[in-house]
């Protein structure tokens, strides 16, 4: 898996001489940096001092209180005035500070030890197996429970060895039920472990089976839920015979005895495949019901709609969500990518409830506003009647945002997407009747007025403000036309429409939208949508009467409700404007049928 920098810098950082599984993700402004800490942590910030007036210790406050972890972190470009504390450094989790004047050797030898293997955050005993396992990790790590410390060896990896008296008992006293031979007793408890497993060359499969369990019941004794402070103690480790064990067996085991309560969360998540699918699938063994799960997984699915397909029960479907989770396989909404991911998902669902609901009382308040017969223009964008077209472009402006697919949840955009498009639509139609009196009334006398040096002076230089707003009527209308098409493939039929009625009225000759209307009320069938179909073709091929399509789309009409000379008349004209058009003979076949 790859590792990376995240450099949030305002211009171009140096070149830092990563390893070659790292990769460096410069942005440019703090909001961003935000982002993609939510997406996933970074094994190390590289920060400016400051931004746009934002400063980089407020950022690591923010990132602290979102998600409960820093990555370790250098800033670059410090004023003296802004020399960091030491106690503010510890806090933060910031490893050095480097003034303007810091030469690149200077940053170089500071992180340059951090860049072999980060400070772990802070996460449980199974995510932090995931991460031994995922990122091929070799050492002694240590955490401690109470009073108690406990080591775990690890060798690329897998894990060889904890440093316990209860793991050491229980896999000598399982060892000598299975009838093997074991050496004298050591009082070290890593000397004494590596002893046993030299002696794998005769009975390999059978120890390691055995360590596996001892392994997996030592760590179930642990409380799984909780996160723990895993510290790297020594990158060097016993060398000798040993065997290791794979992480991935222990981790299927342990979830499994995870407290249920504590995956109920996960009900509350839609799951989809992770990025990082591919390059995972290499190194983890899947059994088969996983493997099916993941490919299920082409788009985003809920936890219920995941159940129905599978018809697992519920505790079961729970454990293996959470399995495929920490390993990194699924990536939820809200995201988890985050140690301590339980605790990231629960306060992103909190969030997200909230986000919900309030967005959802938003748009069902609106939608009902602007239902009340005779509102004017002006109290849809809810301004004053006084008010100028800049107030009126700013109010529409700040609406239209609020209402964007993307300012809004997922869930919000399925459930209300109906009121979406009313609610667009009349706010566009409020604009435009407003736009019309300004151009056609005041703004016209306004033009008279001015002198003709003036008029020189603005038209000579480009675009009348007439024109350009013409220009970009014509651009929302593409960009609608756009939508309305997406819809119309995927069968929104409702939202296509009402998308394309918008679009007209930004641009009333758009043939193209005028055509695609007419194909929405043909997929509707009944005899008054026809009419309608009717009289958009014939306005699209009043705008466009060059474009065969329209034309033969027209005929095919005429042949439905039983109108064959029309449609001959129109066959022919068709003919004329394009004779190489293959689907003038179908419509000739449909003809035929008819006499």
């Amino acid at each position: 898996m790859k590792k990376y920098i995240l450099a949030v810098y305002d211009k171009e950082i140096p070149r830092l001489l990563l390893p070659p599984s790292w990769e460096l993700i410069q942005l440019e402004d703090y909001s961003k940096g935000m982002k993609h800490i939510a997406s996933y942590c970074p094994y190390f910030l590289v920060l400016k001092s400051n931004i746009k007036n934002e400063k980089a210790t407020d950022f690591l406050k923010e990132v602290e209180q979102r998600f409960g972890v820093i990555p370790p972190s250098v800033i670059l470009d410090l004023q003296k005035e802004e020399e960091l504390n030491t106690e503010e450094k510890a806090s933060l989790g910031i490893v050095a500070g480097f003034m303007k004047e810091s030469s690149f050797k200077t940053i170089m030898k500071e992180i340059e030890p951090l860049l072999k293997e980060p400070p772990l955050p802070r996460m449980n005993i199974l995510e932090f197996i995931a991460t031994l396992m995922n990122e091929k990790m070799s050492g002694i790590y240590q955490f401690q429970i109470s009073s108690s410390r406990f080591e775990i060896i690890s060798r690329e990896g897998k894990i060889e060895c904890i440093v316990d008296e209860v793991f050491r008992n229980t896999y000598r006293d399982l060892l000598s039920q299975g009838g093997l031979e074991l050496p004298p007793i050591e009082t070290n408890i890593i000397k004494d472990i590596f002893n046993i497993d030299a002696r794998g060359y005769i009975y390999l499969d059978k120890i390691k089976a055995i360590k596996e369990f001892a392994i997996e019941k030592t760590l179930s004794e642990f409380p799984l839920d909780q996160n723990y402070k895993f510290v790297k103690t020594s990158d060097e480790y016993p060398l000798g015979n040993t065997i290791g064990i794979e992480c991935s067996e222990i981790l299927r085991k342990l979830s499994t005895k995870i407290p249920l309560q504590t995956l109920e969360i996960l009900k509350k998540c839609s799951f989809k495949k992770s990025v990082l699918l591919e390059e995972l699938t290499k190194c983890v063994p899947l059994f088969p019901e996983e493997g099916y799960l993941l490919h299920i997984l082409e788009g985003e699915l809920s936890f219920n709609e995941i159940k129905t397909i599978l018809g697992t029960d519920e505790p079961a479907l729970l454990q293996k969500l959470y399995f495929l989770f920490i390993l990194g396989f699924l990536s939820t909404n809200p995201g988890g990518g985050i140690p301590p991911r339980i605790k990231y998902l629960k306060e992103g669902i909190l969030s997200r409830e909230k986000l919900i609901s309030s967005q959802s009382l938003s748009i069902e308040q609106f939608a009902q506003t602007l239902q009340i017969p005779g509102l004017s223009p002006y109290r849809v964008l809810g301004i004053d009647e006084k008010s100028t077209l800049v107030e009126a472009i700013d109010a529409f402006r700040n609406l239209e945002h609020l209402f964007r697919p993307e300012e809004l949840d997922i869930f919000v955009q399925k459930k209300y997407s109906k009121h979406l498009t009313f609610i667009r639509s009349k706010l566009t139609e409020a604009i435009l009747l407003i736009e019309s009196f300004h151009f056609n009334g005041k703004h016209k006398q306004q033009e008279a007025a001015v002198s003709k040096m003036e008029k020189i002076e603005r038209t000579g230089s480009g675009k009348t403000e007439s024109q350009k707003i013409e220009e970009g009527r014509k651009k929302e209308a593409e960009r609608l036309f756009l939508i309305a098409k997406e819809y119309f493939e995927t069968d929104h039929i409702y939202e296509a429409g009402q998308y394309l009625k918008t679009a007209l009225i930004y641009d009333p000759f758009s043939a193209p939208c005028r055509h695609l209307l007419a194909l929405t009320y043909l997929k509707m069938k009944d005899m008054k949508s026809k009419y309608m179909a009717e009289r958009e073709l014939k306005l699209a091929i009043e705008n466009d009467p060059w474009t065969a399509k329209y034309i033969l789309d027209l005929a095919r009409l005429y042949i439905e409700v039983d109108m064959p000379n029309r449609a001959k008349s129109l066959l022919e004209q068709a003919q004329r404007i394009d004779p190489t058009n293959p689907e003038i003979k179908t419509v000739k076949d449909l003809l035929k049928k008819t006499n």
